[in-house]
């Protein structure tokens, strides 16, 4: 005979398994757990996602602060972003960040020819 299981986070647990059968506030307990784990789950996916189309800005509530970056944001090492406790400081922020990567790539790049040319900076 097959057990009937049900997802429980990263777990399964056959209801009858359920340790918490004769105790309906047991039950109400474990259901506002896992429940309170599943919204903190989305939450995370929530804080990362931009559905905004390409050439326009991100802004999504990190924590007390905004968070201002663009579509494709994968992680703060990866992308630029800015935080401020309104939109345009958010957005300041991210153009700040914006101008200090654009110059770095310039002078990884004026690194890189001087490098073939054998010019020294």
């Amino acid at each position: 005979m097959v057990k009937q299981t049900e997802k429980i986070g990263p777990t399964e647990m056959a209801p009858e398994d359920n340790p918490m059968d004769d105790d309906p506030h047991g039950e109400c307990a474990f259901e506002i757990h896992r429940l309170q784990a599943r919204v903190t789950e989305l939450e995370a996916a929530a804080r990362n996602s931009c559905t905004a189309p390409e050439g326009s800005y991100c802004f999504i509530r990190d924590g007390s602060m905004w968070r201002c970056t663009e579509p494709g944001f994968v992680n703060l090492q990866e992308s630029v972003a800015g935080f401020g406790a309104t939109f345009d400081e958010a957005y300041a922020d991210f153009k700040k960040g914006c101008q200090q990567r654009a110059d770095e790539y310039v002078e990884q790049y004026i690194a890189g020819r001087n490098q073939q040319s054998g010019a020294t900076p």
